[in-house]
């Protein structure tokens, strides 16, 4: 769907022109059932004041929070998404530094198809410092490019209803070829969300083919 320089620039305006509203706080992605793909299309973001705008508070995803323990995380997923620890995918990263807990949920929110959420913990402190959730091609084989796209839309326009500190801020801006900064803010304690749509270096005159190659990958991180 997406080539080189030219297929980034049509998919920034598509990013900007599409239109979602209704979704939580900035630490929680869209709940299942709590928006609807948007149907019309606008070239603005939603309006709010700038002198409205609060603080955006960035502490964990929904009832897991930076600084639990792999116990606590564990009774955090149980609670959320009513999968048991016996479910629950456990990884060693970076040379056994990090530890990943991973689920797969089918529906986190009504566009986007299913995702993959990673718990991730240090190990030295042993505690919550990441959470990584991942749609699109890493995910799965049937993926739709413009869900992707209406998912990266209707997150990025929740975030930007709050305020973040201006150092990095950035939204729509082209990293590479492949990949697209769609939104990173950073809160008062440094804590951050980013969100980046990545696309496969491939060409292709089928822009429903290179839809499916969609990856979009959604981060709540103590610190990068």
């Amino acid at each position: 769907m997406l080539t080189r320089s030219t297929g980034w620039l049509c998919l920034s305006v598509i990013i900007t022109t599409l239109l979602g509203t209704g979704l939580p706080a900035e630490s929680q992605a869209p709940l299942k059932n709590s928006v609807k793909t948007p149907t019309q299309l606008s070239t603005d973001f939603p309006l709010v004041k700038k002198q409205a705008k609060k603080w955006a508070v960035i502490n964990g995803f929904r009832s897991a929070r930076f600084g639990m323990t792999e116990k606590e995380v564990l009774h955090a997923i149980a609670t959320d998404f009513k999968i048991s620890k016996h479910r629950v995918e456990k990884k060693a990263l970076a040379a056994g530094k990090m530890t990943a807990l991973i689920i797969h949920v089918r529906e986190i929110m009504d566009v986007g198809g299913p995702s993959d959420i990673v718990y991730i913990l240090e190990n030295k402190q042993k505690r919550l410092v990441r959470v990584n959730i991942d749609w699109g091609k890493s995910v799965t084989d049937n993926v739709v490019g413009k869900d992707i796209l209406t998912a990266a839309n209707l997150l990025r326009n929740n975030f930007v209803k709050k305020r973040y500190k201006k150092k990095l801020y950035a939204i729509n801006k082209r990293i590479k070829d492949t990949m697209m900064l769609v939104f990173r803010g950073y809160d008062e304690k440094n804590r951050s969300i980013l969100l980046r749509l990545e696309s496969p270096m491939a060409k292709s005159a089928d822009p429903e083919q290179e839809g499916k190659h969609l990856s979009l990958i959604l981060t709540y991180a103590v610190k990068e």
